[in-house]
């Protein structure tokens, strides 16, 4: 608990705990310049006294914290001030609480990690991935996927990949059907026509082989909500077929 000048008047066992404090050391002190705040960069120190000015105004003020610790621990902290009025509605006092979001921020780390693996092996892929909706609307695709079509990604967004693929546009959309219908993995091999009229061969299959998958994305509910797939040029090979047709 705090004054309207940001004196600490009142501190609880827990927060006394974390910067191995006592009460007497703390109390009547300017809460920026507490154990909590004083290893700290003089920035953060700053914020919490500007935050105390905004309380004393009557705002109720929340921020993430992330102050240093005495022995150079480094923590995260939702931190709250929150004004406390007399029946007049005159702020007489404000409320500091802070909760540990270490955990939280862990989290976050590491999925921002997860994240900037996934988009680099997706961008470093030789074979072009792609997402859609469960209409079937593609939402992402790579640039090897893109190369593939010979298109922008705003031209192969929606239903612009349809686009690409020529002639066996009524094949794909008829295999495509029946997996919504169905709700079954998609495998086919069709062929897409870039602007500039080559013809580039495409490999996309539900088998488990390196050559291309595309799978079904469910919420927790296990409802496809859509697919994640990938486009494999097999071109090279379809030439080497017809030559072996042909001989």
């Amino acid at each position: 608990m705090l004054d309207v000048e940001g004196i600490l008047l009142e501190i609880n066992r827990t927060a006394l705990l974390a910067v191995g404090a006592t009460s007497d050391a703390v109390i009547g002190r300017a809460f920026w310049t507490t154990p909590w705040w004083t290893y700290s960069p003089a920035a953060l120190q700053l914020q919490i006294q500007q935050a105390i000015v905004r309380a004393a105004t009557g705002e109720l003020v929340r921020f993430e914290a992330n102050p240093i610790l005495a022995d150079s621990t480094n923590v995260w902290v939702d931190l709250s001030i929150t004004p406390i009025c007399d029946p007049a509605g005159k702020v007489v006092m404000l409320i500091a609480e802070g909760h540990d979001i270490n955990q939280q921020k862990q989290t976050e780390n590491s999925l921002r990690a997860s994240e900037s693996r996934y988009r680099t092996l997706v961008a470093s892929a030789p074979v072009g991935i792609f997402q859609t909706d469960i209409a079937g609307d593609c939402l992402f695709i790579n640039q090897q996927g893109l190369e593939l079509m010979g298109a922008s990604p705003a031209e192969v967004l929606g239903r612009g990949w349809a686009n690409s693929i020529h002639p066996d546009r009524p094949r794909v959309f008829a295999a495509w059907e029946s997996t919504v219908v169905a709700k079954h993995r998609f495998g086919l091999e069709y062929r897409m026509m870039t602007p500039q009229g080559q013809v580039n061969w495409v490999y996309g299959s539900a088998l488990a082989e390196p050559i291309g998958t595309i799978i079904a994305i469910e919420d927790e509910a296990g409802n496809i909500t859509g697919y994640l797939g990938t486009l494999t040029d097999i071109t090279e090979k379809k030439r080497l077929e017809q030559q072996f047709l042909r001989a």
